[in-house]
This record gives C-alpha cells, structure tokens and sequence, in this order.
C-alpha cells in the first residue's frame, strides 16, 4: 500500500511520534509510506523516517487557512498517489480535505489523539466547520474509547464511521540502574533523591505549573524531592520565574527536549506526575509502564483507560491536589511488594494491549478493509 502519513510537523512530540513509530513500522512491513509535516522543523527535533520520502510543506502555522499550502499538498498528493492518508491531529485534517478537493481516491483517515471537544469549546462555528470536514474523512480512528465518544458525539458521526485502535509504543525498557546512573552523571542527582518526573509541552494545558507548586508544597516534608521537567514550549519563561519566585530553584530542573535519552530518565525515576488539564491516551505513561515507574495522574480524557488506581498507577480526580499529594505520598511509603504489584500489573497491561507491532498489524488490517469498501 501507499500511505501519507500527514503531521503538523516531523517534531518529536505526542502525536507526532505516535505516527512516527507506526509509520516506521509500516516501511518495515514493505508499505510505501510518505512522511509529510505540513510546518517546518528544527533539525535538532526532526523526526526522520527511514527508507521513505521526508517532507516539509513550510506552511504558515499563524494563518487559519494557509492557501499556498493546500497547493503544496495537493501537489504532493497527486504526484504520490496514495492509497491511503493518514492526517495525526490538529490541523492535518483541515488541509487534507481541502486539498482533496475533487478528488476521490485516497481513503482519508483522521487519527484523533486527544479529546476534541475541550479544543472547540463553546465555539459552535467551529464545530460546525468540523462537521462539514468530516463529510470527506473515511473514517475517524481514535486512540481510546473516551477519545472516540467524544468526537463521535461532538462531529454527530455514524457509527461505522469512527472506531478505537489503540496507540502502540516498542516494547522496550531501561534497568532503573541505569536510568538513575545517567541522571546522577548527567544531571546532578543523587542517589538519597526522591525524583519526580514530567514529560510534555510546555503549555498550559499540561499544567506544569501545578506540578512547580506541587513541589514547594511537598519539599518541607520531603527535603530530597526533585522534580525533572522534560520537554520545550512557551510557557517555559514563566514557569522558570514561577520556581525562582518560590525559592525552590535547587528541586527543580528543566532539560528541554530529550529525544534521544528518555526512556534512561524515566527509568532512572521515582515517580511519573501528569497533572494535564486535557489528555488522549498518553504515550508517555506507556513508556513509563514499560519501564516500570509508577503513574500518578489526574483522571481526564482517557489516562484512565491505562492508570487504573490501586492497579496500575494512581489515578486521582482532576484539579485535587490533595488528591494528589496523597497519592504521592502513598508511593513514597508503599512497601516494595505492593508496588511491584502495580507495576508488573501496568507492564503487562502496556506489553499486551499497546505493543507496536501488534497495533501496527491492526492499522495495516483497517487500511485493507477501507480500502475494500469502495
């Protein structure tokens, strides 16, 4: 099969390395599959798909419809002639359809990693420009089941219109050792620390600023406590004078985007926090089941599809932050038998339902089942 992968751009984050993995494991399967990011990327972030073709439309981000754009792609599409395309989130589906105008051939998926609704709010125009998009997608394939009731409702689909197949992530893990070897060589920290992680954006939706004041509240009690924050964005200025304006600069660090060391700083963690006011199923808290860190998270979007509390992880009510704090302090204490029961429960519910392989198997099925309905 011919396969466009379509991404807001070939940057390492969520969604992105989502289609990224998939789209690798499709070119190892012996599909074509074109790697198309519709804004550029910094190559320090790029995300490079093997033995494929690696493009990047340099579309406009700050324009609601980038018209130069739409002909880029269009140009794209007829010169690939894809079975299949792919768009992976946010804008990808909006210029998809308006570059398939008129033409009817590729199947055109919509790959929904988050909870649609709380992006459209209140704003019914929008929603109604989304249900007129929807008119030319084929299907909408969400991430987990809440992802998908979510947009079935929010878009009126049919039912057969939309489904789940779960997002899929490589199966492989670092000695806790290790990861802890490289944060005390890399990064300063000790081995008496208590580390706390958390992985995203640096937006607001992803609520770091709870997790800096989380720390000032916590750290009377527990001197040791570190919080690791991976990953770039706006919100990184404010959040660096949230820490100095606290006095709490020696129990917070900022590493930025860490690609390629991620899983080492995971495992070599205590403690995965995800605060997020929004979230699909987050890969993020795969990687950390995989590598056997505990999960303590608020209950949005689908979280609770894999952070299941008192099985897998902790899963506390959203905006509680005693809530949450509790639950810290029930990972601090738990004795080791009893969390490792939670974490072999949370690797195997990761290795059976969400390896990559696997889910890729599923998404190659669907496409051959798409594209027999004609």
């Amino acid at each position: 099969m011919k396969i466009l992968q379509l991404v807001t751009s070939r940057k390492s984050r969520g969604a992105e390395i989502s289609a990224f993995l998939l789209s690798q494991e499709l070119v190892n399967l012996g599909h074509e599959v074109s790697w198309i990011g519709l804004y550029s990327v910094n190559p320090s972030e790029e995300l490079f798909l093997r033995d494929s073709e690696n493009i990047d439309l340099g579309g406009d981000p700050n324009k609601k419809i980038d018209l130069k754009l739409v002909r880029s792609l269009r140009k794209v599409i007829r010169a690939s002639y894809p079975d299949i395309i792919q768009a992976n989130g946010s804008d990808t589906w909006k210029y998809a359809v308006l570059a398939l105008i008129g033409n009817k051939k590729p199947k055109l998926v919509y790959r929904n990693i988050s909870i649609m609704s709380h992006w459209v709010g209140n704003r019914s125009w929008i929603k109604f420009i989304y249900q007129l998009l929807a008119k030319r997608v084929d299907y909408f394939c969400s991430v987990g089941e809440v992802a998908n009731q979510d947009i079935r409702g929010l878009l009126n689909l049919p039912k057969d219109k939309c489904g789940v197949i779960r997002r899929g992530i490589p199966i492989e893990s670092v000695e806790s050792n290790t990861g802890r070897i490289f944060l005390e060589s890399t990064f300063g920290i000790r081995l008496d620390d208590f580390v706390l992680v958390q992985v995203g954006r640096l937006s607001p939706e992803k609520n770091f600023e709870f997790s800096i004041r989380l720390i000032k509240e916590l750290r009377n009690d527990y001197p040791n406590l570190k919080l690791i924050i991976v990953g770039e964005g706006p919100e990184r200025p404010k959040l660096e004078q949230l820490v100095f304006d606290l006095g709490i600069q020696d129990s917070v660090l900022f590493l930025g985007y860490q690609k390629s060391y991620l899983s080492k700083i995971l495992a070599g963690s205590d403690l995965m926090i995800l605060p997020s006011l929004v979230e699909g199923v987050p890969g993020v808290v795969m990687e950390a089941m995989i590598n056997r860190v505990p999960v303590v998270a608020f209950d949005v979007g689908g979280v609770p599809e894999l952070v299941k509390s008192g099985e897998t992880g902790w899963c506390v009510p959203s905006n509680d932050s005693q809530a949450f704090i509790h639950a810290i302090q029930e990972v601090i204490s738990l004795d080791n038998d009893s969390k490792q029961k939670i974490l072999d429960q949370a690797h195997h519910l990761v290795t059976i339902h969400y390896s990559l392989p696997q889910v890729t198997l599923q998404f190659e099925q669907f496409y051959k089942s798409l594209l027999d309905k004609n």
